[in-house]
């Protein structure tokens, strides 16, 4: 009997993981790996949607056999058992609603964001607290691409728009930081220069000495001429929840919570990649590594390590993530934004983009989110 739609009978093999990223693509555009980015994102939340939280591989493989390699239904009488194959997660509606409120308007607008999401269904006065999920880093990615060629803007607006919903400065933090990268991605920047790039533009008044080794200055007019700033770009993120439900203000002196490790994750996990005395197989297992559960702290580096072990393979990096048990459908929206952004749109696998819900309507809103980023780059 065949295999139901969205299931065979075995993983990816290694061989042909290495052909494809023998076959990388060396010359994508901007533009491209906006809507790369954005769709990216899209595809690995719908695509986690089926398979959402088991706890074991074993335990996906007896509803869907060995590997997924499609949109699949959620099993019956679990969460998210309504979805049809191909929809949208609640967290990936956020992503939308931030998308077509960017389009509209041109960036960031979030009195026209909340209400395009409280007409949703979201509840502004109970939605946010002190989360330590995903969600916010992943609506990060359309801040991220939108305002990539202008670091200081999306610091600012990622802030914002972060703290509607997490009021923790540590996860507020981890998701700007994964905005960041991914706005460092559409411009771009390789990845073993991302971190080394935002230290050297860093502001002199923030910056930690550091042993030359750990951070070696990168030159932004050969990688990212854009973000060269006079006073150059701060990554604190202010400690504003105190004064978010009315309760006492932190007086005159704001504090701060400082960002910059959390800038550095994914350089880590690249290094992790390419150091031969790490070795970790198969990659799904890097998961069991960081941790199952929601929390950023465990899913984010995950993602980052995925994205950074197939770098020029879509499928293959959140694919993995779907297979894998606890929160894969954050961890597969985190390392589809990445990994879309480094293979762009045209690296999606047409099958992904096609059995996405409302496909053509989101990347229409995606192009005029890339034709926004070439305006104003």
């Amino acid at each position: 009997m065949p295999m139901p739609r969205g299931m065979r009978s075995e993983g990816p093999s290694r061989a042909a993981i290495g052909r494809r990223r023998r076959t990388a693509m060396k010359d994508v555009s901007r533009a491209d790996r906006v809507k790369g980015a954005i769709v990216g994102a899209l595809v690995g939340d719908a695509l986690g949607v089926g398979p959402y939280w088991f706890h074991s591989k074993e335990e996906i493989e007896a509803h869907y056999g060995p590997w997924v390699e499609d949109y699949v239904a959620p099993v019956p009488g679990r969460k998210l058992s309504e979805l049809e194959p191909g929809e949208s997660s609640p967290m990936g509606r956020q992503v939308i609603r931030l998308l077509e409120s960017v389009a509209a308007c041109g960036g960031y607008d979030e009195a026209d964001f909340t209400r395009r999401a409280r007409e949703a269904g979201v509840n502004w006065s109970e939605i946010g607290g002190f989360w330590d999920t995903s969600n916010a880093a992943v609506r990060q990615t359309v801040l991220g691409v939108r305002y990539a060629a202008d670091l200081e803007l999306a610091m600012e607006k990622m802030i914002a728009n972060t703290i509607l919903t997490h009021y923790d400065p540590f996860i507020v933090g981890q998701s700007v930081a994964f905005g960041l990268n991914v706005s460092a991605v559409i411009m771009g920047v390789p990845i073993d220069k991302i971190s080394n790039l935002l230290m050297t533009i860093r502001k002199e008044s923030e910056r930690m000495v550091l042993p030359d080794e750990r951070v070696p200055a990168v030159d932004p007019a050969e990688y990212c001429p854009d973000w060269i700033k006079n006073d150059g770009i701060s990554y604190r993120i202010p400690v504003t929840w105190l004064t978010l439900k009315g309760t006492d203000s932190p007086g005159d002196q704001t504090t701060y919570h400082e960002a910059v490790d959390a800038v550095y994750q994914f350089r880590y996990a690249y290094d992790a990649v390419n150091n031969p005395g790490i070795a970790v197989e198969p990659a799904g297992e890097a998961v069991t590594m960081f941790g199952l559960p929601c929390q950023m702290s465990m899913v984010l580096p995950a993602a980052y390590y995925l994205a950074a072990r197939y770098e020029d393979d879509f499928e293959t990096a959140v694919l993995t993530a779907v297979n894998s048990p606890g929160q894969n459908m954050a961890r597969a929206a985190l390392t589809g934004a990445l990994t879309g952004g480094l293979v762009g749109l045209t690296g999606i696998p047409g099958r992904f983009i096609e059995g996405l819900a409302d496909h053509e309507r989101l990347v229409d809103l995606a192009s005029q989110v890339a034709a926004l980023v070439e305006r104003t780059a």
